[in-house]
């Protein structure tokens, strides 16, 4: 059940926002429909939100998602305008279904015109998205353990074990991190591998972890347009190099001449 009173407040506020179809059609909006509701803010999104949005849309295109048949993502949000989704959220509050839950807060975090601060419609936004989390969605997954990781980065905590971050916080962001970097997810391997690191009894799980995440990478042009991805394989790679130059990893001369190859391709 929705409790936050920041969310109904924003809720209450966002009631007004044009509704441009009652049910559900296949999401073909133009490109005037998307920027009536987000403007420019789809390509300013800090790390967190951008990772989002790129979850989000590779889960819709993953043809063994479980949650494929969802009506999720800002297609269908410019498709059927913001206030179908708002009023749907109203109706729903009991037990409002995972559409509706996501794609509230893609408008929350994304949509312009709201009047209240930033603060308080992240705090909207954070609520329905831990509460698609907690269903499995594994997109709102990677943008609460990337929330979680920013803010221990901002508050210069190390991210190990024993850093004591709070038994709850730790366990349920590196659970996180660890479903979505089996998943296949790039930026999730990524940043295991770096959390992984830290520590001398996962370093070799790190680097593995590493070269996984190069060769998804390597494999799917897609992240190829989202520089946060970009800039941890750019990251990555600098690891593994030195590693090499140690001799303290195998298999990794292949990775580097082919990762390289293939961030000069995405450049091109």
């Amino acid at each position: 059940m929705l409790k936050s009173a920041a969310l109904a407040l924003v809720l209450l506020s966002s009631a007004s926002m044009p509704v441009l179809a009652s049910t559900p059609q296949p999401p073909n909006p133009t490109e005037q429909e998307v920027q009536a509701i987000f403007g420019q803010r789809l390509s300013h999104g800090d790390r967190p939100e951008s990772l989002l949005l790129l979850a989000v849309a590779m889960d819709q295109q993953a043809q063994n998602s479980p949650t494929r048949e969802e009506n999720i993502g800002i297609p269908y949000i410019a498709g059927l305008g913001a206030g179908y989704w708002v009023r749907l959220l109203q109706q729903e509050k009991a037990n409002p279904r995972l559409d509706t839950l996501v794609n509230n807060a893609l408008i929350l975090i994304y949509a312009e015109g709201h009047t209240h601060p930033d603060d308080i419609t992240s705090a909207a936004a954070h609520q329905l998205l831990t509460m698609a989390a907690e269903r499995g969605y594994w997109p709102a997954q990677v943008y609460l353990t990337e929330h979680q990781l920013s803010k221990w980065r901002r508050q210069g905590v190390p991210m190990r074990r024993t850093s004591g971050l709070g038994d709850n916080k730790l366990e349920r962001t590196l659970r996180y991190l660890k479903n979505c970097a089996q998943i296949g997810f790039a930026p999730c391997q990524f940043q295991l591998g770096f959390w992984y690191l830290q520590e001398p009894p996962t370093q070799i799980s790190g680097l593995d972890l590493l070269k996984a995440g190069i060769e998804v990478v390597r494999r799917d042009q897609r992240y190829t347009s989202s520089s946060e991805t970009m800039q941890d394989m750019d990251k990555s790679l600098a690891i593994l190099a030195e590693a090499y130059s140690k001799g303290s990893a195998e298999g990794i001369a292949d990775i580097l001449k082919h990762a390289q190859n293939s961030r000069a391709a995405g450049q091109r």
